[in-house]
This record gives structure tokens, C-alpha cells and sequence, in this order.
């Protein structure tokens, strides 16, 4: 079965992942090797307003539109996918809120998929201005814990990742640089 090579890049809320994979899109929208996928979470919430927050079947129906979205990816066949978060968020969401049993359910869902990611580039949350938006609404103290249970969870899970610094400039010229190193 066919894999590409698939880049998440990850971070709690306002770390600039969208910016960046906006960015990144736009410079290389001729290239039809890379597939970019846009954040679920952002889609579900703008589709739900009324259900931003962080229960279980709120991040299981967002685990269920990811892996939509990243199979409609996989489906145009390119050498590489880059997305906007990982289908992992939904653990540290849910496991944030104290929800252990929620988080282990997720994970058991997630096991066999987590292989599919190459790479991790997360997002260093302290080079960058916390602001929230109308669909993210979590405090910086939250983002901070997300941060931590991602670096926790890679070095565990023995995931390879990356820790991308810097002004938006600066990622965005680091994360073309990986996406080129593996086209």
C-alpha cells in the first residue's frame, strides 16, 4: 500500500500553525508532490460553534473528521502531505481535561495510525504571542500543558519530531526546508 511521507505540524493554540500552513501553501501551491491539509479541529468548530469544547465525543468526532481528511489527501497521491495538526491532538485535549479514560480510548484508536506520520515539527509556543480567535478559545495555560504532553507523548511513543523556533519568518523557512528535504 502506498505511504507518503507526511509532515504534522503541531503545536498548542496560537503557536502559528495555521499561518504558517497557509504560508507555506501559497508558496507552494504549483507543486502537486505536496498535499496540504488544513486543521479539523478549526472545520469542525466552524461547522458546531455550539459545541466548542473538550469532551470526549466532541475530539471523537474531530479524531473521525482528521482521518477523513487525511485519507482524501492520501487519495490525490502525492509524495508528501503536510497537515495542520496531527490526529493526536485529540488525546492531549481530551487528557488535558483530566479525562484519562477518554485519552485511552483515543489512543487505542489511534495506535495503528500513528505510524503513518513521518515526522512531527512542533511548534516552540514561547516565540510567539498567545492570542485566541473566535473558533479557539483555550487559555494559555492550557496551550502550555497541550505543549508539554506533546513532547512527552513523542519522546515515549519514540516519534521522531522537530522543534521549530523562531519568528513566523524563521519556521516557515525551516519547515520549507524539511518539506524540500524529502521531495
Amino acid at each position: 500500500m502506498y505511504h507518503p511521507t507526511k509532515l504534522a505540524v503541531v503545536g498548542g493554540s496560537s503557536t502559528g500553525k495555521t499561518t504558517l500552513i497557509k504560508l507555506l501553501e501559497k508558496k507552494l501551491k504549483d507543486n502537486h508532490d505536496v498535499v496540504f491539509v488544513h486543521e479539523s479541529a478549526r472545520q469542525f468548530f466552524s461547522l458546531n460553534p455550539d459545541k466548542i469544547n473538550f469532551t470526549l465525543d466532541v475530539q471523537d468526532k474531530i479524531l473521525d473528521l482528521v482521518l477523513k481528511n487525511e485519507r482524501e489527501a492520501m487519495e490525490k497521491n502525492p509524495k508528501l502531505i503536510v497537515t495542520d495538526t496531527s490526529a493526536l491532538e485529540v488525546m492531549f485535549y481530551t487528557k488535558v481535561q483530566g479525562n484519562a479514560l477518554g485519552e485511552d480510548y483515543l489512543y487505542k484508536r489511534l495506535k495503528k495510525y500513528i505510524p503513518t506520520y513521518t515526522k512531527f515539527l512542533i511548534l516552540n509556543p514561547e516565540d510567539v504571542r498567545f492570542e485566541n480567535d473566535e473558533i479557539r478559545t483555550e487559555s494559555k495555560e492550557t496551550r502550555d500543558k497541550i505543549h508539554t504532553l506533546m513532547i512527552d507523548f513523542y519522546h515515549k511513543e519514540h516519534l521522531p519530531f522537530e522543534m521549530i523556533s523562531g519568528t513566523i519568518p524563521e519556521r516557515a523557512k525551516r519547515i520549507n526546508d524539511i518539506i524540500y528535504s524529502y521531495l
